[in-house]
């Protein structure tokens, strides 16, 4: 009965609609609700794959002390269920689920703390770690006890599942296009046989699926939801159509264009040709960023003509006060005050925001209420708009004050919920946060208006027309989520499906965008892992570069992508990779998004009695400490030593440790595993917590490793929080990733030291 009472309530503030008009929308809206109950009902005995409730504190005492310090320090942006954001912070919503987390390489190597890009990363930036609504960080402690944990893992076993061979695959598209006829011209192939051979869960997968399907559709014109059919029997290889789409093939040779895996020597994971096939995990990537995805929907360079294609005229609606509007004085995303209005046209509803930075000495929307071209309002700083496409699916659209597109909006005017440091930008950003349509609002401008003389008489009662009541707003939104969640269905896609607590397409994104292992790029590459780590010490150029880097730890997926074309012809010719023609220097820096440090040692398996040498390079100038751990865990400076005492090394610039005239070398005398940490810091030459004596000793001993460690991670905590409680401009810098050359300080000011971090593990063999 509430919605019926709601839909009169419509009506009134719809008084100047057509009476069919208002009819329509009602029954409309009714008939939406009571398909979103059915829905309901269907999928309560479905739940979403990869839903993440709170997971219990293990019985395992050190795994229980870990997930202690993670629950204290980390769940309230990185735990769906603790979380309050709306989407996890980073993509990363899973961060008490120990079992998923320990088995992520890319966060977690078993048995290797000082290889887990985790571990180093809360060394290097300890804040990640920070509750920002509780002001807590990692303490020394903390970090000694996820270094235990991460000892105490054995990695996985090796997945049964038998794997999808090259020859299966392409069999599998060939016996589709011999059978397709006429829908053969139009086929395209989207796959994720590389996740299936590397071992992803069902459920990953289930969820990979969704989330190839919403990205299709959510670039797709078509007037009905598509639904994927696989072409295999493992459901890796998806056909879509063109023609269903309402693509033509300008645009689908607009994303090949971009495809970093096709070139004269690549070939696609299923040996078809690429021009028809991609991988779908770059597809939801690329397809679903600007401005490619602005170019994909053939969306116009202004608001205005956005709207006037789709017979939809924003001023009119309110000056015939068809609009509704509520104002927001405090957001989430909006850094100042927002005008949220929603028009409806014939896909469903029309979301648009104007979206007031706070700017001194200048009136926010609650000062000047009337809205853009009102007497006497400011202008807007940009806009947000979401509208339905015709298969009930939602397009997004980003301008700026003037209404002239964009691909996102600066910091200062909305926030980035789920990743602070970027900007929001229009696609895939907007769709983690709305995948199934608007997000609950409620109004605060109407009472600011109300009963206040000040604001001329004209301005207040187009306000008052314009404004939606609270039940005529969760209607409206209620309606529009109803739309998109009824396509979602069709599509095959169960709302509320997660993945690390992400939403599907969020989170297949990211995994693509993350820093790639070895296990990765050899599912990549249709190798063994094995194969690939013999082949490193012989690769040369970009496709040796990128295997010597991964034997030891991640290489950045933009790196893999611009080594593509060389490492899938090393991997043809026999394992042994040719001399790369195009290489002008190597990958850091330029192709690196964030300060980082590179070791290499040639060879991985060494034999008692070989010479070792360690080659290092960095995305920015500083002091590098090379430690070697051995077998029993002792630690030893390597370098400096007394042969070279000079550890500055320059950005970008390899060097090679000891140096080729060196008096010295590095010979392996024990069997067993030997790690070699690498520490690189921009303002001090020498680490806190060791003196060199070379009078005494030509390489300094560090006795245990581990107590070494923590003395060093108390020495580095002790000087954080004074600098965190004055925002000293270093600390904010370091937050962001950014640094100055050796000595120097952003704005003269004393510079805590950026840390990069990387290791090199040796295994010797009697």
């Amino acid at each position: 009965m509430q919605q019926f009472v709601q839909c009169w309530r419509i009506w009134a503030h719809h008084q100047t609609l057509r009476p069919a008009a208002v009819v329509a929308l009602w029954i409309w809206t009714v008939i939406g609700t009571l398909s979103s109950v059915a829905t309901a009902q269907e999928l309560r005995w479905t739940q979403p794959t990869g839903h993440i409730e709170v997971p219990p504190s293990p019985t395992d005492p050190t795994a229980a002390k870990v997930y202690s310090v993670f629950d204290k320090n980390c769940a309230s942006c990185h735990q769906t269920g603790k979380s309050t954001l709306p989407a996890p912070a980073g993509g990363f919503g899973g961060i008490l689920d120990l079992p998923t987390l320990a088995a992520d390489p890319t966060r977690i190597r078993a048995g290797l703390p000082d290889a887990s890009p985790m571990y180093t990363m809360l060394q290097e930036q300890p804040w990640h770690g920070l509750d920002a609504s509780k002001d807590i960080e990692l303490t020394s402690v903390d970090l000694d006890v996820l270094r235990e944990w991460i000892s105490s893992l054995k990695p996985d076993a090796k997945c049964e599942r038998q794997p999808v061979s090259q020859e299966d695959a392409a069999a599998a598209v060939s016996r589709y296009l011999e059978t397709a006829g006429a829908a053969a011209k139009s086929s395209r192939f989207l796959t994720l046989t590389h996740f299936f051979n590397a071992c992803a869960t069902e459920a990953e997968m289930k969820a990979y699926r969704q989330a190839v399907a919403t990205a299709v559709n959510g670039v797709s014109w078509g007037l009905k939801p598509i639904v994927l059919a696989p072409v295999d029997s493992a459901e890796t290889i998806f056909r879509i159509d063109l023609s269903d789409m309402g693509w033509d093939e300008g645009r689908w040779s607009r994303l090949l264009a971009t495809y970093p895996y096709r070139s004269p020597d690549l070939e696609t994971a299923i040996d078809a040709p690429a021009a028809i096939s991609i991988r779908a995990d770059w597809f939801v990537a690329a397809a679903l960023s600007p401005p490619l995805y602005y170019e994909l929907l053939g969306l116009p360079d202004r608001l205005s003509t956005l709207t006037a294609s789709l017979r939809l005229d924003l001023n009119s609606d309110v000056l015939q006060n068809r609009a509704r509007r509520i104002g927001i004085k405090t957001s989430t995303v909006a850094r100042g005050s927002r005008l949220l209005q929603r028009s409806t046209f014939a896909n469903g509803g029309f979301w648009v925001t104007y979206e007031y930075a706070p700017t001194p000495g200048r009136p926010d929307l609650f000062e000047t209420p009337g809205g853009p071209g009102s007497r006497g309002a400011s202008r807007p700083d940009g806009s947000l708009v979401m509208f339905a496409l015709p298969n009930g699916f939602n397009a997004f659209f980003i301008t700026n004050g003037d209404g002239q597109r964009v691909n996102d909006l600066p910091l200062s005017v909305v926030r980035n919920e789920t990743h602070p440091a970027r900007r929001l930008s229009a696609g895939g950003a907007c769709m983690a946060c709305h995948a199934q349509g608007p997000r609950p609002a409620t109004d605060e401008l109407k009472t600011r208006v109300t009963g206040d003389t000040s604001i001329p008489r004209d301005i207040r009662e187009k306000v008052m027309n314009l404004a939606a009541s609270d039940d005529e707003m969760k209607l409206l939104i209620a309606s529009d989520t109803s739309r998109t969640t009824g396509a979602l269905v069709e599509a095959g896609v169960i709302p509320g499906t997660t993945l690390d607590g992400s939403e599907p397409v969020a989170a297949l994104s990211r995994r693509y965008r993350q820093d790639v292992s070895i296990e990765t790029l050899a599912a990549e590459l249709g190798v063994s892992v094995k194969q690939l780590r013999e082949t490193a010490g012989k690769a040369k150029g970009r496709a040796g570069d990128v295997i010597d880097r991964l034997v030891h730890g991640l290489v950045p997926r933009r790196t893999v992508e611009a080594a593509a074309g060389s490492l899938a012809a090393s991997m043809r010719q026999g394992l042994v990779p040719p001399i790369d023609p195009d290489v002008g220097g190597l990958d850091i820096p330029g192709d690196e998004p964030q300060p980082r440090l590179v070791l290499k040692s040639g060879p991985v398996a060494f034999k008692v009695g070989d010479v070792l040498g360690i080659s290092a390079r960095t995305s920015e100038s500083c002091y590098l400490t090379l430690i070697n751990v051995d077998r029993n865990g002792r630690g030893t400076v390597v370098f400096p030593n007394d042969f070279e005492q000079n550890n500055f090394i320059e950005a970008g610039k390899e060097i090679r440790v000891p140096a080729d005239a060196a008096p010295y070398v590095f010979r392996l005398r024990d069997p067993g595993r030997e790690t070699v940490v690498g520490i690189c810091q921009t303002g001090s030459k020498v680490l806190p917590g060791i003196r060199h004596d070379f009078e005494r000793q030509r390489f300094t001993e560090l006795g245990d490793y581990k107590v070494f460690l923590s003395r060093l991670n108390l020495a580095d905590a002790d000087t954080r929080p004074q600098a965190l409680a004055k925002g000293a401009p270093e600390v904010k810098a370091r937050r962001r990733g950014r640094s100055t050359a050796p000595g120097q300080s952003p704005a003269g000011a004393a510079r805590s030291d950026v840390q990069m971090r990387a290791v090199a593990i040796v295994d010797v063999t009697p």
